[in-house]
C-alpha cells in the first residue's frame, strides 16, 4: 500500500477550487441521509461559507449549508 501526502501552500486554491470539487464528489457519493462536513479555521470560516454557498447551493448540490460552531474546550457527554 502506497500513501502519498501533498501539502499545498497558501494561495494555491484549496478553499475556492479543491474543496468545492471535493464537496461535489462526496455529495454525489452519499445518500440523502448522510451529511458532508467540512472543517475550517475560524479565520477562513465566513469567507469559505460565503463562497461555497454562492457557488454550490443554488443548483449544483441542491442542499443547504449550515455553520455549526464548535470549540475543543467543550465537554462532550453522551445522551441516552
Amino acid at each position: 500500500m502506497v500513501c502519498v501526502v501533498v501539502q499545498l501552500n497558501m494561495g494555491e486554491g484549496k478553499t475556492r477550487v479543491i474543496l468545492p470539487m471535493l464537496a461535489l464528489h462526496w455529495a454525489a457519493q452519499e445518500s440523502k441521509d448522510e451529511v458532508l462536513r467540512l472543517h475550517f479555521l475560524p479565520t477562513l470560516l465566513h469567507e469559505a461559507y460565503d463562497f461555497l454557498h454562492y457557488h454550490l447551493c443554488a443548483g449544483v448540490l441542491g442542499r443547504k449549508l449550515f455553520i455549526l460552531p464548535f470549540h475543543r474546550d467543550v465537554d462532550l457527554t453522551v445522551r441516552t
